[in-house]
């Protein structure tokens, strides 16, 4: 989701306006869904007053031993003002397997950059991976100084989140991933964005807590609520065959969390405060203007142009 926007993933890619109920299927091109995606995401380039989707594929190139096949990383960039895909290069900081937990997901889009998680198993994160949309480069961000100590029977795992402005990473250790069991919860926030002692720590719950609340390990912050003294988070956890959405808010002030009651809700969702916006998607124009502005003057001067050709006929 970009500034009101949201990129939605079928057969093909679209973005979706929810307050205009627009959508804007994508143009086919080297890189329609697939199931060598590793990571997506949409976000907004402020130097180009552009909005950009981009796609990290895994080629396949040859096989290697033993049945492996050897992949190629590359990056796709989709441009909303030229309707087009471009293939920018490879990504640097992704190797299928050393990474040991397949695809990066969705991306987070935060000060003109999507950010991915990128961590080695077992032992958990080893950077972040930002991509500039300006100039279309990767760079690194250091990750906050998440706890290692683990067992092989442990599973580990983080998410990246946006929370006021800011770069926030959810770290939870499964002791029993058969049951759902968390060992740990820790919710991290980087104040100064690109500062790596910057990190803190916004609240940890222990495996008791987490049992006694009954959270699972998908539990992510929605938003500040109340001055920033509570945050709104949200879980969405497996009963049975079936999955199953609760929230929570956390008292930043006591430390202490409760269960918020939402009636008539069915199955699982996703909550995500989205910012209104009368972005128009088919005006195929900057959300400033400008690229509009741009092409009448250009209309202008090929029409000056062609005049001044007729008269030089005459």
């Amino acid at each position: 989701m970009c500034n009101g926007l949201i990129l939605v993933g079928g057969k093909s890619w679209e973005i979706w306006n929810p307050l205009t109920h627009e959508r804007l299927k994508l143009p086919r091109g080297k890189c329609n869904r697939s199931p060598r995606e590793e990571a997506f995401g949409l976000g907004y380039d402020y130097t180009s007053d552009d909005f950009k989707v981009v796609v990290i594929h895994n080629h396949r190139l040859n096989r290697r031993g033993h049945g492996r096949e050897n992949f190629a990383c590359q990056t796709h960039v989709y441009s909303l003002i030229s309707d087009s895909w471009r293939n920018v290069g490879s990504c640097p900081h992704y190797d299928y397997y050393s990474s040991g937990w397949g695809p990066l997901g969705p991306g987070v889009f935060l000060h003109g950059a999507l950010h991915w998680t990128r961590f080695y198993a077992p032992y958990g994160m080893d950077m972040i991976i930002a991509f500039d949309l300006g100039s279309e480069k990767y760079r690194q961000l250091p990750a906050p100084p998440l706890r290692r100590e683990r067992t092989h029977l442990n599973v580990k795992n983080r998410y990246l989140h946006v929370l006021d402005g800011c770069l926030v990473v959810s770290d939870f250790c499964m002791a029993n991933f058969m049951e759902g069991e968390l060992e740990h919860y820790d919710l991290w926030v980087m104040k100064d964005y690109g500062v790596e002692d910057s990190w803190i720590k916004l609240f940890s719950l222990e495996d008791e807590e987490c049992t006694s609340y009954g959270i699972g390990e998908n539990l992510r912050p929605v938003a500040y609520m109340k001055d920033k003294t509570e945050i709104l988070l949200q879980d969405c956890r497996q009963c049975g065959p079936k999955y199953y959405s609760g929230f929570f808010m956390f008292d930043v002030k006591s430390n202490s969390m409760k269960r918020v009651e939402i009636h008539g809700l069915t199955g699982t969702l996703h909550a995500q405060f989205i910012p209104r916006t009368i972005f128009r998607l088919h005006d195929n124009c900057g959300v400033n203007g400008s690229v509009t502005t741009n092409r009448r003057r250009r209309r202008r001067r090929m029409k000056r142009t062609s005049n001044m050709k007729m008269s030089d006929t005459n």
